[in-house]
Parts: structure tokens; sequence; C-alpha cells
């Protein structure tokens, strides 16, 4: 009876330490992609645009 417990508690002391990096890869992801979300409206309105290459003008 005391292995079982053992080998619970240790299955989920190591399912908590992936769970914590799971989530620390989810919030890199987010703020990742946060400064493209915020600025999307700006695109789609034409208030930003992106500077075109100076070869892409000479083609």
């Amino acid at each position: 009876m005391k292995r079982i417990v053992s080998v619970s508690l240790v299955a989920l002391v190591l399912a908590g330490c992936n769970a914590g990096h799971s989530a620390l890869g989810g919030v890199e992801q987010v703020r990742t992609g946060l400064g493209d979300a915020v600025t999307a409206p700006l695109d789609d309105l034409n208030l930003r645009r992106q500077l075109i290459p100076t070869v892409l003008l000479q083609a």
C-alpha cells in the first residue's frame, strides 16, 4: 500500500512540474503575438505601412 501511495505521489509531483513548464510556454507564445495583435487594426486601415525595399521598387 505504501508503494502505491509513494509512486502516485511521485507521479503527481512530476506532472505538476510539467504543467508549470507548459504554462510558461503559453505565456511566451502570447507575448510574442501581442504586438502584432495590437498593431493589426493600424495595418487594416492603412494607418501604418511597411516600407517597400529599394530592390523591389527598382524592379
